[in-house]
């Protein structure tokens, strides 16, 4: 009996990956898109330099010391455009549906788009790894096409835009931990070592890292499509990564579990306490995910996708505390 087929499905955990070009997707981007490129990217130009010009003045505003405008403390506006490919791309989107919607002397550049997706075709955001990085990105799949309108957030000194054939972008979806945290290694300079320090949290987040900049220990943030995909395996994506041997054998160095074992017994609890009495729900939610078996049970009782979704959120949220109070831990502590 497959368990996991009477368990609610999260259609998110894949509404991000690049989708199959079949016949149909491919004629219909041959008669509407392929004629049309030059002129799609085009707009596209221009959507991106009115981008730039909006986050340039507001880099201006904070190297002159004042607080960013937008993203104030999520993005460093300083090293734009680095970093900011979820950022560029989604106000890509939205231009291109704002135009399509609307329609104004912008709009003749995606006119195309519009006959595309009348007759049947296909476009959304992806994202996933890129595989001669290995890097993350996020880009926008229209029919058999890959656009990348951020293409200089990694590299900066590469072109902005890249618009290609999908199958010559070498995307590819993100479907498990150990590729995820592969791609970490070398994209975020983590040392990831599997969580067994915080099993409270270890079915949807099983990996603890060092920041090889820094030093700082971690515990690392999960993209959310991953963890979607995890909750559909009922945990078995994360109880795979921590038998993965190439994982199961590394840890921290002794000076760094004992850093660890410190912050378990000095901090962690203050922190459950403090995160119980601002959601008393958590309590609930970590007891939920304590184990593969707990996970199983909480998912059994389907409750509607949105009560898991924003349990997983609060999780989230729960983790996101404990890894900034472990990373400063972690570069504080004195051993005393």
């Amino acid at each position: 009996m497959n368990i996991a087929a009477s368990l609610p499905i999260f259609p998110a955990a894949t509404a991000s990956d690049p989708f199959p070009v079949d016949q149909r997707e491919w004629d219909l981007t041959e008669k509407w898109i392929t004629p049309d490129l030059d002129r799609i990217i085009e707009g596209l130009t221009k959507i991106r330099a009115k981008i730039d010009e909006q986050f340039e003045k507001e880099k201006a505003v904070t190297l002159e010391g004042e607080q960013a405008a937008h993203l104030a403390g999520l993005k460093d506006i300083r090293q734009y455009p680095y970093g900011y490919c979820d950022v560029i791309r989604d106000m890509v989107w939205n231009a291109i549906g704002d135009n399509m919607r609307h329609p104004n002397k912008e709009s003749r550049y995606f006119s195309s788009f519009q006959f595309f997706l009348q007759e049947g075709g296909h476009a959304r955001k992806i994202w996933g790894e890129l595989t001669y990085g290995p890097y993350f990105q996020n880009a926008i799949q229209i029919g058999a096409y890959y656009i990348d309108a951020a293409n200089d957030t990694v590299d900066v000194t590469k072109p902005k835009l890249d618009v290609k054939y999908l199958k010559d972008a070498s995307m590819r979806s993100v479907d498990d931990y150990e590729q995820y945290f592969d791609i970490t290694d070398s994209y975020y300079d983590w040392d990831v070592f599997p969580n067994a320090f915080f099993p409270e949290l270890a079915v949807l987040f099983p990996g603890v890292a060092r920041y090889r900049k820094t030093g700082a220990l971690m515990l690392c943030d999960i993209a959310e499509p991953l963890v979607l995909k995890n909750l559909n395996a009922v945990g078995a994506l994360a109880g795979r990564f921590l038998a993965v041997p190439t994982y199961k054998l590394k840890s921290p160095s002794p000076v760094e579990l004992e850093k660890i074992e410190a912050f378990r017994a000095k901090i962690w609890p203050k922190l459950l306490a403090e995160g119980i009495v601002r959601h008393p729900v958590i309590e609930a939610d970590l007891a939920a995910v304590s184990s593969a078996g707990a996970l199983g049970e909480w998912l059994r009782k389907q409750q509607p996708r949105q009560e898991y979704r924003r349990a997983v959120r609060r999780l989230d949220s729960f983790r996101k505390h404990v890894s900034l109070e472990l990373r400063k831990y972690s570069l504080a502590y004195s051993g005393a």
